[in-house]
């Protein structure tokens, strides 16, 4: 479903050049398949909450929203 002639022209309209340049140009190898996209390492493994923490309440702080309101929705988000 890689080729332009799959698409509707009001499907490709919808479309922002980088979704059009990866479902419909994109990379193709010397047989003029495809290639896969690789994937990054987009998705962090594992949270450091006290991290996200420090930075939740010191940019809470410089909108000058109150310590209590920020604590109240830290633990309505992270549950501590």
């Amino acid at each position: 479903m890689d080729e332009p002639f799959f698409y509707r022209i009001h499907e490709i309209a919808n479309l922002t050049d980088y979704q059009i340049y990866t479902l419909i140009i994109g990379d193709r190898n010397n047989k003029g398949e495809k290639k896969t996209l690789e994937t990054k390492n987009k998705v962090r493994k594992v949270r450091d909450l006290e991290k996200e923490k420090q930075i939740f309440f010191t940019t809470g702080q410089l909108f000058k929203i109150p310590i209590s309101v920020l604590e109240k929705q830290w633990e309505e988000q992270n549950g501590n």
